[in-house]
């Protein structure tokens, strides 16, 4: 997938992680780790509330993209969802919108959003 101007050079990271998730900076970067899962129906909610398109699906990711924003979500053997990475271009609030979406849908106590940068 070729990005146009908007989604490239510098960018915002935002991670949606299970409640609790215990968070490592490693060598490859953030790891997360949890015997919880993100539900597919939260997943498919904030891709949502995102504007964000299925582009691609391959074992063990699904890549999103839409507006200044891509998202990947890591699946695991069983196909369920451990974390969402988002990426946010340009001015784009990736984090609020994330928070406003966790708020409205009421699943707050299920994940979180992890932003490594300020």
């Amino acid at each position: 997938m070729e990005l146009g101007p908007e989604m490239s050079g510098s960018y915002r990271s935002n991670f949606v992680i299970p409640k609790g998730a215990r968070r490592v900076l490693g060598d490859a970067g953030w790891e997360f780790s949890s015997l919880d899962r993100i539900p597919k129906d939260i997943v498919d909610v904030l891709m949502s509330e995102l504007a964000l398109v299925e582009k691609d699906a391959y074992l063990g990711m699904r890549a999103f993209s839409g507006e200044c924003a891509k998202a990947t979500v890591l699946l695991d053997e069983q196909g369920q969802a451990e974390n969402i990475y988002l990426r946010a271009y340009a001015n784009r609030d990736v984090r609020g919108e994330l928070l406003r979406a966790l708020s409205v849908h009421g699943v707050r106590e299920v994940v979180e959003v992890f932003s490594p940068s300020p």
